[in-house]
């Protein structure tokens, strides 16, 4: 095993905070569904997966659905 030295570690490069930061503004909303443009990932398969991750950790009643190739969050109340 190699050993090298460097300055600082990498950041990050998740889109956690962003989704919840997008969560909060979905919750804010009057709106009870709506459709994601699910732009930055490498399929919509792979953005429901992470934004599904990103609800069950906010703790928001908030459910996620892919129908075709577009994402939606629908308000659980």
């Amino acid at each position: 095993m190699k050993m090298t030295p460097v300055e600082k570690v990498p950041g990050k490069t998740g889109h956690y905070g962003d989704l919840q930061g997008m969560l909060k503004e979905f919750m804010a909303m009057d709106a009870k569904v709506v459709r994601l443009d699910v732009d930055g990932y490498k399929s919509s398969t792979v953005a429901a997966s992470c934004i599904s991750i990103a609800i069950r950790r906010s703790g928001y009643p908030i459910k996620s659905f892919k129908r075709g190739e577009f994402v939606y969050l629908s308000k659980v109340s």
